[in-house]
């Protein structure tokens, strides 16, 4: 792992053999296959500063800018680093796949692009409105609509029953996960497993790879299952564990932010934006004369959800005043 990842990262994203971080200035930091294989070192400059979100496919990855517009680069074999015109601005979210990416745009609607030999970017028509968050894995493409509920196109088009309302997050991994409102987990495939005991409550984010899975609690804490460990992706540290503020989860392993959680603040018309990642459930913004006054208080203002981000815009204020996020 780089030096510049240890410190300031406020989302992570993982593939088959690379990793990617996004750092609170905006800039993208990514290790592991990066200067070998699919990417041979190329990293474009657009993500170099001005990136709110990222995504990772198997061996390519996505970045949301802040103008609205994706890109994307490493492994182009079925055209998922193709951005078409439709996905240049007006994006608010971003997932990718095995060798395909998916973009939401503010309307409501999922544009897809790639390899569609299993229909993966086919967009249903369902998908083509009212959906408010999206998830890729593999030739897997998800969609969660504003009334709690998933649909799938692609290797899995068929969805249980726990997948017609209530839930409040999706992830299209090797066996796709729902979450509930409650903070509950329900598996989204064929299995109709249960996840273990401890991922039944207070869970505020999910991930899944090939064989595993991985649940975020509002505590901080991972719990991870699964049948594949070769390569320790269930075996969580004792050292991360009350730690966690942001997990994502490759193929084969799975990466935590520590600490707590990154803030990402940018000037905007006079204005300040405070931003950070939407599955940080258990967090909330504070304000504070002095970063080291005795008393935080909450920020009065709600904030607004644009893709997978929490933003509040504020006045910039006369008199000097630091933010911060707090469980």
């Amino acid at each position: 792992m780089p030096l510049e990842a240890l410190s300031g990262v406020v989302a992570v994203a993982a593939g088959v053999t690379h990793s990617a971080a996004l750092k609170v200035d905006g800039s993208v930091v990514f290790w592991g296959d990066a200067d070998q294989g699919y990417f041979q070192g190329r990293f474009p400059e657009e993500a170099r500063q001005g990136v709110t979100a990222i995504a990772s496919g198997d061996y390519h990855l996505l970045a949301l800018k802040d103008d609205g517009s994706v890109i994307a680069w490493g492994d182009n074999g079925g055209g998922q680093t193709d951005v078409p015109k439709e996905a240049r601005s007006q994006v608010i979210a971003i997932a990718a796949g095995e060798e395909f990416s998916l973009a939401l745009k503010a309307s409501g609607a999922v544009v897809a692009w790639g390899n569609n030999f299993l229909g993966q970017t086919k967009v249903p028509i369902a998908a083509r409105s009212g959906v408010v968050a999206i998830s890729a894995h593999g030739s897997v493409a998800m969609a969660l609509k504003a009334d709690g509920s998933a649909i799938a196109w692609g290797s899995i088009t068929n969805l249980p029953a726990a997948a017609q309302s209530g839930l409040s997050a999706i992830f299209a991994g090797g066996e796709p996960l729902g979450l509930k409102p409650d903070g509950s987990v329900v598996y989204l495939g064929t299995s109709g497993e249960l996840p273990p005991e401890a991922a039944r409550t207070g869970v505020v984010a999910i991930g899944s790879g090939d064989g595993h899975s991985v649940a975020l609690k509002s505590d901080g804490t991972l719990v991870s299952w699964g049948w594949d460990n070769d390569y320790g992706q269930v075996d969580v540290p004792s050292v991360f564990q009350g730690k966690v503020s942001a997990v994502a989860v490759g193929r084969f392993h799975t990466l935590a932010i520590l600490g707590t959680a990154a803030l990402q603040t940018r000037l905007a018309g006079g204005a300040i934006q405070l931003a950070w990642p939407t599955n940080l459930l258990g967090f909330h913004l504070e304000m504070a004369p002095e970063f080291a006054a005795a008393t935080w208080k909450p920020v009065p203002d709600a904030p607004t959800i644009l893709g997978k981000q929490s933003v509040i815009t504020r006045s910039v204020p006369g008199a000097r005043q630091f933010y911060r996020l707090s469980r």
